[in-house]
């Protein structure tokens, strides 16, 4: 393999904005915009990570931008593709399916992570109460806080966008188990002094 190109790289026509939840998954639902694209891994994380998600939106955690790649125009005609389909998600498919799952009352988090009078109902499980978005007073103030970053490409080929799903997710080390668990024996505060490393 070679890493020459025929000409110098060009940047890819992109742009960034900040979208609701409700802005992915109502495209999502209407058709609009497609989670299954060949190069994608498939349905891939666990309830827990989801959850792990959930926590990160209520708690203002920086979230990485959803890349979509919009299609609009001939290019995409001509090659038979779906004309009702105007974005294509490149990377964040695992974000986007979180969020459809919580939005149809598929997942559920631990209550105590919310404001008591935010709760109507929840259920009981082994790790104590959690709710679902149909055991919410009033579902938007958690929908207020799901806001993606969204990354929108302009390219014409289902080749073109995997060139940017490698990209993004090939460059780097994965993280192993023995990195994750080192994290959360320090996450636990309980495991460590406030300052551990080192003091002025």
């Amino acid at each position: 393999m070679t890493r020459q190109t025929q000409a110098p790289l060009t940047p890819l026509p992109t742009s960034f904005a900040f979208w609701s939840i409700d802005e992915y998954t109502n495209r999502i639902r209407r058709g609009e915009m497609a989670l299954d694209t060949p190069y994608q891994r498939g349905r891939r994380w666990t309830d827990d990570q989801r959850v792990d998600l959930m926590r990160s939106w209520l708690q203002g955690v920086p979230i990485p931008a959803v890349v979509l790649n919009e299609r609009y125009g001939a290019a995409w005609r001509d090659n038979g593709c779906d004309a009702h389909v105007t974005y294509a998600v490149v990377d964040g498919r695992q974000r986007l399916e979180t969020a459809l799952a919580w939005q149809d009352g598929d997942l559920a988090i631990p209550s105590s992570w919310l404001p008591a009078d935010w709760v109507r109902t929840a259920q009981d499980t082994d790790d104590g109460p959690y709710v679902r978005v149909t055991g919410l007073r009033s579902p938007h103030r958690v929908a207020r806080l799901m806001d993606l970053p969204c990354v929108r490409a302009r390219v014409d080929t289902v080749a073109d966008e995997a060139a940017i799903y490698l990209l993004i997710n090939g460059a780097g080390t994965p993280h192993t188990d023995a990195d994750l668990d080192r994290a959360a024996r320090i996450a636990d505060t309980r495991a460590y002094p406030p300052c551990s490393g080192p003091t002025r």
